[in-house]
């Protein structure tokens, strides 16, 4: 049984992933900033400058849409390898480590939402330094939830071969 809701809450992740895609799209919507890194100070700037759209990337896009994807993305990763994870024999006594990589990914797409979001609210200055450190968030959550994805399938693999 709890296999079944551990497999029915990393659907329930994808679902909400391609539904706030949709909806941004569906809503004009730039995420530019969070889908990678090759963007220029100048992409920002035009987010910037096109006020409602700024806002719709905000509220309700960033948050509490995609909050609340990375809440559900990362606790389903995080139960799905600590509960298979945990039937290997080389982690049976630290468990704990599958937790890493997807609260990592947690805590980087939360720091890069509010950066972003405070960007969009003008709380924060757009300047080198900013697009520099938020390119570096974005990496650092793209890398994360690969990686945690990766943890996620390859334990799930380990678990259910036996």
């Amino acid at each position: 049984m709890r296999d079944i809701l551990i497999v029915l809450a990393l659907a329930v992740s994808a679902a909400l992933f391609l539904g706030i895609g949709k909806y941004a799209d569906d809503n004009h919507v730039r995420r530019d900033p969070e889908r990678g890194v090759f963007y220029a100070t100048s992409t920002l700037r035009s987010l910037l400058t096109d006020a409602p759209t700024a806002k719709r990337y905000v509220w309700p896009v960033l948050f509490p849409f995609d909050f609340i994807f990375m809440v559900v993305a990362a606790v389903s990763m995080a139960w799905a390898s600590y509960h298979w994870g945990s039937s290997l024999g080389w982690f049976m006594d630290r468990p704990w480590l599958f937790l890493v990589l997807p609260f990592a990914y947690f805590a980087a797409d939360l720091a890069e939402d509010v950066v972003i979001a405070m960007l969009m609210s003008e709380r924060l200055p757009l300047s080198d330094w900013t697009v520099y450190s938020l390119k570096a968030l974005t990496a650092a959550k793209l890398l994360a939830i690969a990686l945690a994805f990766v943890q996620t399938v390859a334990a799930g693999i380990f678990y259910f071969r036996g």
